[in-house]
């Protein structure tokens, strides 16, 4: 059972990685491709009311939160294949740890910001990524 339950958790933490990276490909599209979104549930051509730096500002924003969505997805998928499926103890703290990191810096923005937008997104890669993680903890014990 332990063997399906590996094969199970490094298939769940892939397959996250790869719409992890999925969605920083379109939103990196939708940045630099010249579609309009919305910032705070206002269009940027109207925030920006003209402005072409300050729309520029704003998709460079997006952009550059796109490409760490990028990298995540990358750096996750290559250790969910790699060293997480060989069995590796440290790469289940590595994805944990960067699960929780972005988890808690996501939700720092309801007491700081005052806005919970992103949350959601957050919480359900934290999750999803964790049930994932969690489906392997046996690893633990092997001590590798």
């Amino acid at each position: 059972m332990s063997t399906k339950l590996r094969t199970a958790s490094w298939a769940l933490l892939t397959f996250e990685a790869v719409v992890l990276l999925a969605f920083g490909i379109l939103s990196a599209y939708v940045a630099y491709g010249g579609q309009s979104f919305a910032v705070g549930g206002t269009p940027i051509e109207e925030i920006a009311a003209g402005d072409a730096a300050l729309e520029a500002g704003m998709r460079g924003v997006r952009g550059t939160a796109a490409a760490y969505a990028v990298a995540c997805g990358v750096l996750m998928l290559g250790t969910a294949v790699g060293p997480y499926r060989g069995g590796s103890v440290a790469s289940w703290w590595t994805l944990l740890a960067a699960l929780a990191a972005l988890a808690l810096v996501t939700y720092l923005r309801v007491p700081t910001v005052g806005t919970q937008g992103g949350v959601a997104a957050a919480a359900i890669l934290f999750g999803f990524g964790t049930v994932a993680l969690l489906l392997d903890v046996g690893r633990l014990r092997s001590g590798r």
